[in-house]
């Protein structure tokens, strides 16, 4: 019936769905204790106020409507820290009792897919050492510590690629945020066997909006293919009229999942003995279908796709390999490889199967319809709150 829960990242997509997905069990008595959010100190903006704008939207699911927030929020408590903070166990110490049990969910991180120096400082400043200062300062409470990871940090591999890669690491990354990631899943094993601390890894593939719960499509983050879709219709926006070649392998795919699946494949993953999880679907899709369906969404339409990168590059196409083309094009053109989802498919055989070509278009629109545009979903979360108070 106890159980408290510390949530890294739930101002982000995947952190704020664990706590959407964890909140029914508290306001209907199944369970009892604290959800406890660590929330980076932002400038203009109030931890609490943001939160209960997540809680009371347009894009709330539909399970949480129906309930108060005051009644939610009496279930939550907003710690403003971030997890490189120096004395952040001192602030988890205000906050959270002594020896208590904690279930850790950290979600929080750089999803930065470029590459450099820049990028490389800047994953290993929030990802790496940000996880190493905040496992230091969990010390004194007996934790379940689950790393939200990514099924990137298996770096570059063909054919069928199984939970448990953790110890056979690739030496071919595509970019730093990769490497960070299987950098950090290392460290947290070891320093959990040291520590005994128990240690889960999550590794979600690319994540998207909603598919299962309503109101479908909402994401709160345009990042990953959503970048690249945004790219495109920047180029409509604009009315070059130029067209494009687009590199891909032909015969190699790309793996999507929607985000309230990943968060429900968490909670479930959390209630086992399993160290290693694989969040992804059971077939990938091919890098044409779902570009083609992205292109279309966005109305971009003079395009081909060819299987080497164009020698003498046009207008759009220098633009294009020069920006986004040099982020994506290593996922787009990689090797051909699946995913056992033997383990994923028992943890979640309840939930029906999800059409993801079917749905890109949708996850798209979405986008479009909010200019590609974070603060538009942001200014939403703001009225909501301020209509709560009659402001």
């Amino acid at each position: 019936m106890e159980q408290n829960i510390l949530i890294t990242g739930s101002t982000g997509l995947i952190g704020q769905h664990i706590l959407y997905e964890q909140l029914p069990e508290y306001i209907r008595g199944h369970k009892q204790g604290k959800i406890y959010l660590l929330i980076r100190r932002q400038e203009g903006r109030d931890g609490a106020a943001f939160i209960r704008g997540l809680l009371q939207n347009a894009w709330t699911p539909d399970f949480l409507q129906q309930g108060s927030v005051n009644h939610a929020m009496d279930y939550i408590q907003i710690i403003e820290g971030d997890i490189r903070d120096r004395d952040l166990a001192k602030i988890l110490k205000k906050h959270i009792p002594d020896r208590v049990r904690l279930q850790v969910f950290h979600s929080a991180g750089s999803v930065n897919l470029h590459v450099g120096q820049a990028a490389e400082q800047d994953v290993f400043h929030h990802n790496f050492l940000g996880t190493q200062s905040f496992l230091h300062a969990l010390q004194s409470y007996d934790c379940r510590f689950m790393f939200i990871s990514t099924i990137f940090s298996s770096g570059i591999r063909t054919g069928l690629i199984n939970d448990h890669f953790l110890h056979s690491s690739s030496d071919v990354y595509r970019n730093p945020y990769e490497q960070s990631k299987a950098a950090i899943e290392t460290m947290i094993q070891e320093y959990g066997a040291k520590k005994q601390m128990t240690i889960q890894i999550a590794r979600p593939s690319v994540v998207v909006g909603r598919l299962l719960t309503a109101p479908l499509y909402y994401t709160s983050k345009f990042d990953v293919i959503y970048g690249w879709g945004r790219f495109f219709w920047m180029m409509k926006e604009k009315n070059t009229g130029d067209g494009i070649r687009i590199h891909i392998n032909p015969n190699s795919g790309m793996n999507i999942v929607p985000v309230d699946y990943v968060a429900k494949a968490c909670l479930r993953l959390s209630h086992t003995n399993r160290s290693q999880l694989n969040i992804v679907q059971t077939k990938s899709i091919h890098h044409a279908e779902y570009l083609s369906r992205i292109l279309d969404a966005v109305g971009f339409t003079n395009y081909a796709f060819v299987d080497k990168k164009p020698i003498n590059l046009k207008g759009l196409e220098k633009i294009y390999y020069r920006s986004v083309g040099s982020i994506f094009s290593p996922y787009l053109t990689g090797p051909c490889y699946e995913y056992d989802t033997s383990a994923l498919n028992q943890i979640m055989a309840d939930i029906p199967s999800i059409d993801i070509p079917a749905s890109i278009e949708a996850l798209i629109q979405f986008a479009v319809e909010h200019r590609f545009e974070e603060q538009q979903i942001h200014a939403a979360w703001s009225r909501a709150q301020a209509a709560c108070h009659g402001t």
